[in-house]
């Protein structure tokens, strides 16, 4: 088993909203493994799907199919978005819950609390860009 971690960019301008992606194995050359982006167009945007951060969410599970099984989700840092009316980082438990509802948790860290339910262990940061 080796661990990874993704990383979200993400771009807003007057026409588009670009969310780019990279994973990266954790280990001692930690190379990337997989790069993708999605570009969406605001003036045909329905804009639940990024205010609710499903599309980082949906991301990662095309990353999930991508690469090889034995590969777990160590930490997500999402990049803060400049504009919360049009793009939000997913809250853990709407995470949490994704992952449970789509059956990943083989791709997650977790354990199992007293009531025998899985809590997610993998980290998700939110890191703010300045400039």
């Amino acid at each position: 088993m080796e661990t990874f971690r993704i990383r979200f960019i993400n771009r807003i301008t007057d026409e588009t909203i670009r969310i780019g992606y990279t994973a990266i194995l954790e280990n001692n050359q930690s190379p990337t493994i997989y790069e993708g982006e999605q570009v969406f167009y605001r003036s045909f945007l329905n804009p639940d799907l990024l205010i609710t951060g499903e599309a980082a969410l949906s991301s990662i599970e095309n990353i999930f199919s991508a690469i090889p099984k034995e590969y777990i989700l160590k930490q997500v840092a999402f990049e803060d978005s400049h504009n919360f009316d049009l793009l939000r980082v997913p809250s853990k438990e709407l995470f949490s819950n994704y992952m449970i509802k789509h059956k990943l948790l083989n791709r997650v860290r977790y354990h199992r609390n007293k009531e025998d339910k899985p809590v997610i262990d993998t980290n998700l940061i939110t890191e703010l860009r300045l400039g």
